[in-house]
């Protein structure tokens, strides 16, 4: 979309743009993290460290996607939910020396029904 736009119309795209998760989505490194440790399973897991001598971090950082959504019709094409279940397959299955090109043209697939069913697009 963003390629499309800047070939057409130029310098009027050139310009920062945010592109992430819709509202319901956002969700802090913590919540992130103990899911991608509960969804790797047993052999995973995680902490947080920090010390006095850390920079300030915010606690609540979040992506405006709004100019992408306004001005391009983007929206993210999956959930957090799908994203993150779909990373941690094609990485336990790297891991297990499995055929990954195999593995990735599925992964395509079971995108294209995630997207079909999940955007009520019929199979013409």
């Amino acid at each position: 979309m963003l390629a499309e736009k800047l070939y057409l119309e130029g310098s009027s795209y050139a310009e920062g743009w945010n592109f992430g998760p819709v509202d319901t989505d956002v969700k802090s490194v913590g919540w992130i993290a103990d899911r991608l440790s509960n969804l790797w399973g047993a052999d995973a897991s995680w902490n947080s460290v920090t010390s006095p001598k850390d920079p300030h971090e915010a606690s609540f950082l979040k992506l405006d996607c709004s100019k992408a959504n306004s001005k391009l019709g983007w929206k993210p094409l999956t959930d957090l939910s799908f994203a993150l279940s779909s990373t941690v397959e094609w990485h336990r299955a790297y891991k297990d020396a499995a055929d990954m090109k195999r593995k990735t043209l599925n992964q395509i697939q079971d995108y294209e029904k995630y997207y079909k069913v999940n955007n009520n697009v019929s199979n013409q």
